[in-house]
């Protein structure tokens, strides 16, 4: 989950090996609505639609580039 942060700015950056081979987009609960992550093939996570008060990351998986 995150929370309190900025929608449409980047949330965090995953490591080196956990980083998908292309762009995933995600439909998500925040705040008990629809929302979107999006995770680009340069490993950047961010909440693209919903509310900062909370996005949920359940659900959010893929294989990742080896």
């Amino acid at each position: 989950m995150i929370r309190s942060g900025t929608i449409g700015t980047s949330a965090f950056t995953l490591p080196v090996g956990y980083i998908p081979s292309k762009t995933k987009f995600f439909a998500v609960s925040s705040n008990q609505a629809f929302g979107e992550v999006i995770v680009l093939a340069t490993g950047t996570v961010t909440p693209r639609q919903g509310t900062n008060v909370w996005v949920a990351l359940d659900g959010v998986e893929f294989y990742a580039e080896s």
